[in-house]
């Protein structure tokens, strides 16, 4: 009586690809029984399945092998041992079993018996991955720079690993604006993806998630910059990178923050994991790839130096001089309070009183301008011809490239809603920082003189050479020059727009230490004889320079404190060289006070 015999199969518990996969088979019968073959087929698989769709895997055949180890005969109630040898391609890769796609190989085991059920079995077969010559480690640096928003930077000392090594390098992060920090992950992530069959509108694309290995760092908003050292572990059982005919496994480093509020920033690096012959080999930490301030510094220090800028050691800045204008570049907020570029750029002043600044939500609706400046600008000044005349075209252009805005005569504050970190930002912001500093420079030179002033021009500027002075021609103020070894400036005194009166400040140095009343008639009879004389010099050059006569009441236009002597005239001086004998006598003034008895108007 037919009976279906057993079968017992010995395999190797692993083989690798082009090795030879011996199969040893014993069937043992429990009765006389017919069969027609007994045959071991050799089988490898790809499958693939969109686990989305919690469909089945879908396999495709990579290859094929049977063996006939039985011709048609009998089987008797005894054991039959029988051996069976496979040629294991060298291209095969190894066996993985995953969520979405798979290498799948086994031997199939059939003892066909006419008029009968077969017999049939499966045994799965393990395809071991080759190991190979590990590669030289290969340091490794990016960044998830791409807005302006919080980001990552990741610095790796190698990008290929083996199962049981170690994932090392260091994590920083930057551009958090207001938030905090909720935390810093570094993670080795595995993803599958394959392309399938797809419905009528085209090829099934998937890629899933299967693996995740994390640590978390323990960071803060002060650890802002700070490239940040981590070490994660390979797990052993983590599977080789994989390339199937249908779909791919391949791994990733993740470094992830988490900021307050729940925005994320991430950074992926690609990396391999494989099994290479040796222990993993030190990487040399002469030249680790740079994350970080230390990154920041030396791109901006390059990008500075182009344009002739020079970083700060301390913190991200550059400073320096361009057209003129000393100049700061660093990384601050904006209105809004996010991270942007600013920069500051002093100057001579422009003398105009002028105020540019950003126009708000209600000027936009109140105010319109028939201009792109006045539609995005409020601007102010003293004198709108003055004003129109120093807002070159190149000054405007200059002042539309940036976001924000803030002028006034002799600074002005730019910013740009940017990442500050990474070029092309900081190199085009500092372009636009050069071209608003060389309008600047230009333009100064084209503000017109108060009204009424322009005739006067030629002899203030004469003046202002001899003494090596600056004259600001926007408010006709001489500053920063020496008369005699003393320090003076003479700056008109204006009203709105028009000029109505001139002071003549003199810095005395050393300082007095006693301020001398010289307010009205009767303080001055309390000085001693020679200040008198002086002071009464004073007042005789006053009224010739006013050209009326001073009441005997009114008290003298002169104002003395301990380091400074000034003197006001109610006139609108057309050259300043006029100004000498009166500028001598304060001089006299100030050294009598200290006690030089060789002062006196007529030494």
């Amino acid at each position: 009586m037919r009976s279906r015999p057993d079968i017992d199969v010995k395999l190797p518990s692993s083989v690798f690809p082009g090795e030879k996969l011996v199969v040893e088979l014993t069937v043992t019968g429990r009765s006389v029984t017919p069969i027609d073959f007994i045959s071991i087929d050799f089988h490898a698989t790809n499958g693939t399945r969109n686990s989305i769709r919690d469909e089945r895997f879908e396999q495709h055949e990579l290859f094929h092998a049977t063996v006939n180890v039985a011709e048609k005969g009998e089987l008797e109630a005894r054991a039959y041992h029988y051996r069976a040898s496979f040629e294991i391609p060298s291209t095969l890769p190894p066996t993985y079993l995953g969520t979405a796609i798979e290498h799948h190989a086994w031997i199939a085991v059939r003892v066909a018996i006419p008029w009968w059920f077969d017999v049939r079995e499966s045994f799965d077969v393990t395809i071991a991955p080759i190991p190979i010559a590990r590669p030289a480690p290969v340091p490794v640096a990016g960044t998830s720079l791409r807005a302006n928003e919080p980001f990552v930077e990741v610095s790796l000392q190698a990008q290929s690993f083996a199962p049981g090594d170690v994932i090392e390098g260091e994590v920083a992060f930057g551009n958090l604006g207001r938030g905090g920090v909720e935390y810093l992950e570094s993670a080795l992530v595995g993803f599958e993806k394959f392309v399938g069959s797809g419905m009528s509108y085209g090829p099934l694309k998937v890629e899933t998630e299967t693996h995740r290995h994390t640590a978390f760092l323990a960071v803060s908003r002060e650890g802002q910059g700070r490239a940040i050292p981590f070490r994660l572990v390979v797990p052993a059982s983590a599977p080789p990178s994989l390339e199937l005919p249908r779909g791919t496994l391949f791994w990733i480093f993740e470094a992830r923050l988490v900021v307050d509020g729940g925005a994320t920033a991430a950074l992926r690096t690609p990396v391999t994991i494989a099994a290479f012959e040796g222990r993993a080999r030190a990487v040399a930490a002469a030249d680790p790839p740079r994350i970080g301030a230390n990154r920041w510094q030396a791109l901006w220090e390059e990008a500075g130096s182009r344009v002739g800028l020079a970083i700060d050691r301390k913190k991200l800045r550059l400073t320096g001089e361009l057209s003129g204008c000393a100049v700061s570049v660093s990384v601050g907020r904006d209105d809004s309070k996010r991270s942007s570029l600013v920069a500051r750029i002093t100057f001579r002043s422009l003398g105009l009183g002028l105020a540019v600044w950003n126009a708000g939500l209600l000027d936009l609706g109140t105010y319109f301008p028939a201009d792109e400046l006045g539609r995005r600008f409020r601007i102010k000044g003293r004198d709108p011809v003055q004003i129109d005349a120093a807002l070159t075209p190149p000054l405007r252009v200059a002042l539309l490239a940036f976001d924000e805005v803030r002028l006034v005569d002799d600074r002005i504050d730019v910013h740009a809603d940017a990442p500050g970190y990474d070029q092309p930002w900081i190199g085009e912001f500092l372009a636009r920082v050069v071209a608003l500093a060389e309008a600047l420079d230009r333009a100064s030179r084209k503000v017109p003189a108060p009204v009424g002033m322009a005739r006067f021009l030629d002899a203030w500027r004469r003046f202002a050479a001899t003494c090596d002075a600056e004259l600001t021609v926007g408010n006709m103020a001489i500053t920063g020059g020496e008369f005699e070894g003393a320090v003076f400036e003479i700056r008109t005194e204006l009203e709105g727009k028009v000029p109505v009166a001139t002071t003549i400040d003199v810095v005395i140095e050393p300082p007095i230490e006693a301020v001398v009343d010289v307010a009205g008639p009767q303080a001055i009879q309390r000085l001693p004889a020679p200040l008198q004389e002086i002071v009464s010099a004073i007042d005789a050059l006053c009224r010739a320079l006013v050209g009326t006569a001073t009441p005997p009441q009114r008290a003298l236009p002169l104002d003395l404190r301990s380091a400074l002597v000034s003197v006001r005239l109610p006139i609108v001086v057309a050259d300043p060289a006029t100004l000498r004998d009166l500028m001598v006598t304060l001089l006299m003034l100030a050294a009598a006070l200290r006690g030089d008895r060789r002062a006196g108007p007529y030494r």
